[in-house]
């Protein structure tokens, strides 16, 4: 998948220079940003969503610190947009890639609800969407039903 505005490409897998150390996840992860972030603000924004994150978040406090990301708020947009970002690197990358990523993100990094989102995901990428937002709703109302 490449990262276009229909005018510039940003990103195109197949001429990504890997021998510089960069990995295809840490390229889509920081190009999902901007599409991620305001989806993890609204779902931020949700009580009930805060609530269930809140649960569990003390027991994976010091991780996450560990990573800056020391907060509920820090928390929802790296969960959604790692979640993003492998959802958008399944449609390249060998399933093997794909679940050492979310075997990383959720055993080493504590993201223990990444496999729901990237479920849910799926209904967006199944449906008629024009933008991520417009799926928003869907995905707080299965968030809060799967949390």
């Amino acid at each position: 998948m490449s990262f276009t505005d229909g005018e510039n490409v940003y990103f195109e897998p197949k001429f990504c220079a890997l021998n510089y150390g960069l990995s295809i996840n840490l390229i889509v992860h920081e190009l999902s940003h901007p599409n991620s972030n305001p989806l993890a603000i609204k779902l931020y924004e949700n009580p009930n969503i805060y609530t269930a994150i809140e649960k569990n978040f003390s027991d994976k406090i010091e991780i996450q610190q560990s990573m800056g990301y020391g907060n509920i708020y820090t928390y929802i947009i790296e969960l959604i947009n790692r979640a993003n970002t492998i959802s958008i690197m399944q449609q390249f990358c060998s399933e093997s890639e794909i679940q050492n990523c979310i075997n990383y993100d959720k055993n080493t990094c504590r993201f223990d609800e990444i496999e729901i989102v990237i479920e849910i995901l799926e209904n967006y990428k199944k449906g008629s969407y024009n933008n991520i937002m417009e799926f928003e709703p869907e995905l707080e109302r299965l968030l809060i039903e799967k949390l």
